[in-house]
């Protein structure tokens, strides 16, 4: 059975003025808590992603306005989607 990833937005921040937004989130395993270093963020429609540090923290900067999924994999869990509203702040 393959584990799944749990997302925990750790913090967020926007920039109204240039309309481009950063996203931030620790990812962890959903049953252990543990982090997961080198997992993924993907900005789904885009190239824009990034691998979890060693804390398992992620950032993802340039984020436009606007409804998006970001797609969390990491090798052998199973991928999670989640949308969110940018920008997160309002």
């Amino acid at each position: 059975m393959k584990s799944h990833v749990f997302l925990f937005v750790a913090l967020f921040s926007c920039n109204a003025l240039l309309a481009q937004n950063t996203f931030r989130a620790m990812i962890k395993d959903a049953g252990t808590r543990e982090v997961l270093p080198g997992a993924t963020a993907l900005v789904k429609g885009s190239a824009n992603g990034q691998a979890a540090d060693a804390n398992g923290l992620v950032t993802i900067q340039g984020i436009p306005d606007g409804a998006h999924a970001i797609e969390f994999s990491y090798s052998g869990y199973v991928s999670r989607q989640q949308k969110f509203v940018f920008p997160l702040c309002k």
